[in-house]
């Protein structure tokens, strides 16, 4: 919930996830699942081909182990010589139940191969994403069942070398909600597991220099007991969206609100110091700003809650607005009376990607949808895979950059689905069907899998 919108955040994602794993199951039976070019086996994840030597360029011996707590190390991004532009995709499989296996893994989509870039034992593997250049991938890791604090911030190039560890959380603490930039600068939240006291970490890599951006303390009238604060995506290059989050009970309204904050004030800043954008008292949000950081487009929908678990769920009735990307009077451009526009990413100046999912009804418009920017041209990417209408789809839920769901020459684009699977999918923006990258169970005993997004190699 790990997002992404404030539906896809995981926190919220996962709980949804995992309450219709059970029925999903059920409807199911024991169907053999195929994709989208009619292969009867979902691919192996554990089986991959070793990168040939021949594809690398050196990078000398870089440290893996934490640096000195409170400080971090500058990251050596040596592109790799062999890049010939091609389009792949990276994504996390954290193998088994208990995550005995966290494996970062890429595919490409020319030949089909995949590859593995890194395999951690008994190690999470969170929060990962790829580099403005395509070249370098950058996770949170921590042991399983290990204590708080142990969370190691990472990068490794495309091609599997250059493994190095810029930054570790404090004693008691959690790392999340890490948002990378386009000019390499990083945006993290790290929280303390006590007190839920939050502050929102600025590190710039080149320099190895870190700081406390946006200070949270835990008195009622900043952040009082289940209220989170944390970065959602950059709008240029010292200008970020943080929301609010307010944790109640399952059956209760959850309050948001969104602010922008400036790194240019320096640090330590407080709530006083942000713009204020927007906020609500109960409705579910997923936004994303324009690709030039002037608009915000937003979509509303309700979160339906009742004893059937499986009827629990984004619902409409839904809207999509845009305004200024600080806020203002939004203009609406979408209604949905039925199905909830539960993710919402932009593409391009003319173009929106958007997930339907309806928990009421036989949901036979869930899936993923495209219009254009203005709310016209509603069309169907993934029409294929049905399961009664009961399919889950979401999109890239650890940031929301361009080439999180989007190939880097605008032509493909991710999606993750839930039926007799958890399947990681490619296809074609012109539409047609779409081709499975990898699969697991979807009970979860083979763990689970996550897009990074797209790189090039």
């Amino acid at each position: 919930m790990k997002r992404s919108s404030f539906y896809s955040f995981r926190s919220i994602f996962i709980t949804f996830l995992c309450a219709c794993l059970a029925l999903l199951l059920t409807a199911c039976g024991g169907a053999a699942a195929t994709n989208g070019v009619g292969a009867s086996n979902p691919p192996n994840l554990i089986s991959s081909t070793p990168l040939p030597t021949s594809q690398k360029s050196s990078l000398p011996q870089l440290v893996t182990t934490c640096p000195q707590a409170g400080q971090a190390r500058a990251a050596a991004l040596i592109a790799s010589s062999q890049n010939t532009h091609s389009n792949t995709v990276v994504y996390v499989y954290n193998q088994g139940a208990q995550a005995q296996i966290g494996w970062l893994k890429r595919y490409d989509i020319a030949t089909g191969r995949k590859s593995t870039l890194l395999q951690l034992p008994d190690t999470i593997i969170d929060t990962a994403q790829v580099s403005a250049d395509g070249q370098w991938v950058l996770f949170t890791s921590h042991k399983e069942n290990s204590t708080p604090g142990s969370t190691k911030m990472q990068l490794i190039r495309i091609d599997g070398q250059g493994l190095q560890t810029l930054y570790c959380g404090g004693n008691g603490s959690q790392i999340d909600h890490v948002q990378w930039s386009q000019q390499s600068s990083l945006l993290f939240s790290e929280a303390s597991t006590s007190t839920q006291a939050s502050t929102t970490y600025l590190l710039t890599m080149d320099k190895g220099t870190v700081q406390a951006e946006l200070v949270i303390s835990a008195s009622p009238t900043d952040a009082p007991q289940g209220i989170q604060y944390y970065p959602l995506t950059w709008l240029d290059a010292t200008h970020a969206y943080v929301i609010y989050s307010v944790n109640l009970p399952a059956a209760s309204p959850q309050p948001y609100g969104l602010y922008i904050l400036d790194t240019a004030k320096g640090a330590k800043q407080t709530l006083a110091q942000l713009q204020h954008v927007l906020d609500t008292k109960g409705e579910q949000w997923s936004i994303d700003p324009s690709r030039d950081g002037s608009q915000l487009f937003k979509s509303e929908f309700y979160f339906d809650h009742c004893t059937d678990s499986c009827k629990s769920g984004p619902a409409g009735p839904s809207s999509i607005t845009v305004e200024a990307a600080t806020g203002g009077t939004p203009q609406t451009i979408y209604n949905d009376p039925l199905y909830a526009v539960s993710n919402l990413r932009v593409v391009s100046d003319k173009m929106l990607l958007v997930v339907l999912h309806s928990a009421r009804g036989d949901g036979a418009r869930n899936g993923l949808w495209k219009m254009n920017s203005d709310g016209s041209n509603m069309t169907e990417l993934t029409p294929l895979n049905k399961l009664n209408g009961s399919t889950i789809t979401w999109l890239n839920t650890f940031t929301q950059s361009p080439w999180a769901d989007i190939s880097r020459d605008g032509s493909l684009y991710t999606v993750m689905r839930t039926q007799a699977e958890q399947e990681l999918d490619f296809g074609s923006l012109n539409g047609g069907n779409t081709t499975q990258i990898a699969a697991v169970n979807a009970n979860g005993n083979q763990g689970t899998i996550f897009v990074a997004g797209w790189g090039q190699v």
